[in-house]
Formats: C-alpha cells, structure tokens, sequence
C-alpha cells in the first residue's frame, strides 16, 4: 500500500472542507506529514473598474480569508499532531490552482471536501472536487460531508 506523506488539503472554510480533518487524522497514523492546506479565493477585482472601493474589499476578502486558513490550520495542528501545514492562498480557478499546486509540491494524495450536491444543483454549480479529480495528475481522496452522501438501495 502506498505511504501518503505529502498531502495537498484543499479548503472552502464549509462543512464539506472540514471532514478533510478526518482524513488527514486517519492517513497520519503511519507518521510525520507535511501538509499544504489551500484556499482558492476568485477574485473580484478584474470583474469591476479598479476605483479603491474595490479594491479595499478585495484586501478585506484575502485578510478575511488568511484568518480562516490561519484557524483552519490550527484545527488541523490540533487534531494532527505530527502533521507540519504550510497554507497557501492563492486565486484563480479553484480545480487548476489546486491541481496546480500539487503538481508544484509533488504531493502524493489530494483531499478535497464534497458538498454533497446532486440532482440540478450539481448539475448548474459543478463540483470542484470532481473537476479536481478528472484533472490532477495525482491522486484525488474526495471526502463526502457526513450523511450527505447516502447508499441508494437496490
């Protein structure tokens, strides 16, 4: 069985995304791992004239952000122990920056939280974690929200 020792740990600060605690806390019982925790925040700057109201927000929007990756990581720490986290912000498209990413690290296993959407939602919002899936060149673990995700019956 492979050793996942490098994990990218992707975050949207929801439910969904802190399930992935768990997971990491189940793959490190084998020992250390370093961990790059990552945000993608999509900019809203290039959507709007660049008058400093904007771009005050778009300051807002990442010092908000790098707080709530900042207690993401703690949590992390805290239930990890063993785990080293390096957090990432960085903007763009979610799937390719975190693809990205791991590419950049050489990670040995992605983790990424479901939503659990089906039905028209899935189908009108998409699914990072399944765009993340079908095109990382690596290994993709994507974590389902407890009880989101039933068995269907046959």
């Amino acid at each position: 069985m492979k050793s996942y020792r490098r994990l990218v740990v992707a975050t949207d600060f929801s439910t969904g995304s802190q399930a992935t605690i768990g997971a990491v806390e189940a793959i490190a019982g084998k020992g250390p791992l370093a961990v790059h925790l990552v945000h993608v925040l999509d900019p809203i700057a290039y959507m709007v004239p660049t008058a400093p109201i904007w771009l005050e927000h778009e300051q807002a929007r990442r010092e908000d952000a790098r707080a709530a990756l900042e207690r993401f990581s703690a949590a992390l720490v805290k239930r990890v122990g063993s785990a080293r986290v390096k957090t990432h912000l960085v903007g763009g498209p979610p799937a390719s920056e975190i693809s990205r990413l791991a590419d950049t690290v050489r990670a040995d296993l992605v983790i990424v939280g479901s939503h659990g959407r089906t039905g028209l939602r899935r189908a009108m919002i998409g699914s990072v974690a399944e765009r993340v899936a079908r095109h990382a060149g690596r290994p993709v673990l994507i974590v389902p929200v407890a009880g989101s995700h039933r068995r269907q019956r046959s």
